[in-house]
């Protein structure tokens, strides 16, 4: 995604192309996220600190290591300025499978679905990843603000479930029969009879 033409969530990164012109992103329904892939950031000299304290400010980090050193790896246990507490490490194995590192902060929970030591074949690997790193975030932000979190969508449905009350004409199976995720066929068309 073009960084400068974006008017939308980018992570954090400067639209002066100090952070580089495109980055990726992805997007659900109630996902966003964008990735700080400092290969993508331009190398100028004094923008080595800006790169750090971008990814430094991340929860989770992917690291693709073809070379098998441990040197790209951050100590997360010493790792006192930022936010990590997780890494994902892939190493590139072959026959089109590679071998997956997690490497979590103690307080951080277990999180999947891939575990470490697991070989994946690469044509599910990405989508893997990504859940992956969404559940390791989620788990990072528990251990910092504890088990009283409520998910963005549970939120939403609570407010939904105050909102309808308090409006009698509004009834919640009215509502949630026009939004067709949440109700399966057969209660959508004894609703149309």
């Amino acid at each position: 995604m073009d960084i400068k033409k974006y008017n939308g969530f980018i992570g954090g990164m400067e639209k002066t192309g100090n952070d580089g012109i495109t980055v990726l992103y992805y997007k659900s329904s109630t996902r966003e996220c964008v990735y700080h892939e400092s290969v993508r950031m331009p190398s100028i000299e004094g923008n080595e600190e800006r790169k750090w304290k971008l990814i430094s400010e991340d929860h989770v980090i992917v690291i693709w290591n073809e070379n098998y050193q441990e040197e790209n790896q951050v100590e997360i246990e010493e790792q006192n300025n930022g936010n990590i507490s997780s890494q994902i490490i892939i190493k590139p194995g072959m026959c089109g499978v590679d071998t997956i590192e997690i490497h979590r902060k103690k307080d951080v929970r277990v999180f999947g679905p891939l575990l470490d030591n697991m070989v994946v074949p690469e044509d599910i690997l990405g989508e893997l990843i990504r859940e992956t790193a969404f559940n390791a975030s989620d788990n990072s932000k528990q251990r910092t603000i504890g088990d009283d979190v409520m998910l963005p969508y549970l939120q939403r449905k609570q407010m939904i479930d105050d909102i309808i009350p308090k409006n009698p004409t509004f009834s919640q199976k009215g509502y949630l029969s026009t939004i067709s995720m949440f109700l399966d066929d057969k209660e959508t068309t004894k609703q149309e009879n």
